[in-house]
């Protein structure tokens, strides 16, 4: 029976670590840390003497929206080759999720493997908790046994996990984000956005917000978005005690007139129309709504239970003035 070795990696999202570990400052640019500095920077014969693959192997990736990226120096691939094994690209029955391959830096060669869903050829496992969505893949190292007369080693299965947090603060400066945008707008068909420099925006009674949120670095294939919440405060605390709600668990209260949602939880985009100052009774106030993603489609069913949610993620919007006549 053919035996193989698995090894399991875990990264956080977004955690790059690029192989430029300097062993010897002297080459320009400088050496990777299997390198040595000779005139050039080469190979450094004794980094790999002697060495159990499944050591170097254990490559952490590196995270972006629906990709994984293995690195591998120009000297670890030439010390698999030597090895007898096989890299990602030349067995491609092993790695089903490899789309591409890349050189970012001089010595380093990038595999990406893609994992979104319109790759059919790619099936990772995805895991779900309430603080992370996590997609394994697996890609087998093959060990080309083909006229050799004595087996060194086994294949080796590397199973490379990226774990996204349901959760990104917008303000953050990160490779990839997955965020959700809430965008106000003018007109029905959702043209002609408001800025920062609108606000404070003068609203009449009878005038509609044409509000629509995104989710920016999702896979639409596998989750949906809806409103959750929307309700208006004094102040810009989306913590305020008295709260004015107009959508509570994605739907209406009854007999409620000047709210319209038109889409909600079959994609990745939520649009719906909110006649603010037909809802509230102060002249000035903030409107805070929170989404959520949902694995599948979480279309709401108003007299039905509850849909689960992965998370909730708050904006707030304002100040909006009721204009008088």
């Amino acid at each position: 029976m053919k035996m193989f070795l698995r090894i399991v990696l875990t990264t956080a999202l977004i955690k790059q670590v690029y192989m430029q570990l300097v062993s010897d400052q002297s080459c320009s640019p400088s050496c990777l840390f299997d390198e040595v500095c000779v005139q050039d920077c080469e190979c450094n014969p004794s980094f790999y003497s002697n060495a159990d693959p499944v050591q170097f192997l254990k490559i952490e990736p590196l995270c972006t929206p629906q990709q994984v990226i293995i690195n591998i120096t120009a000297c670890l691939e030439k010390w698999l080759n030597s090895t007898g094994f096989l890299l990602p690209d030349k067995y491609q029955q092993g790695s089903p999720c490899l789309n591409s391959t890349y050189r970012p830096t001089a010595g380093v060669l990038s595999y990406v493997f893609n994992f979104q869903s319109a790759n059919t050829a790619c099936d990772p496992e995805v895991t779900i908790n309430e603080t992370h969505v996590s997609y394994s893949i697996d890609v087998l190292y093959k060990y080309d046994t083909e006229d050799r007369l004595v087996i060194l080693y086994n294949d080796v299965r590397v199973t490379y996990v990226c774990a996204y947090p349901l959760f990104f603060s917008s303000s953050l400066s990160l490779t990839a984000e997955v965020m959700t945008r809430m965008s106000l707008f003018r007109f029905s068909n959702y043209t002609v956005p408001y800025t920062s420099s609108d606000f404070p925006l003068n609203m009449t009674k009878d005038q509609a917000l044409y509000i629509e949120a995104i989710g920016d670095g999702t896979d639409p294939n596998m989750f949906s978005l809806k409103v959750v919440d929307c309700y208006a405060t004094l102040t810009s605390n989306f913590s305020n005690c008295a709260k004015k709600f107009i959508i509570i668990s994605s739907c209406l209260k009854p007999n409620t007139t000047g709210v319209d949602i038109v889409m909600n939880g079959n994609s990745t985009v939520t649009r719906f129309s909110i006649m603010l100052f037909q809802q509230v009774s102060k002249s000035e106030v903030y409107l805070h709504c929170s989404f959520a993603y949902c694995e599948g489609s979480c279309i709401p069913q108003c007299n039905a239970r509850r849909s689960g949610t992965l998370y909730t993620e708050l904006h707030t919007a304002g100040p909006f003035i009721l204009s008088t006549p």
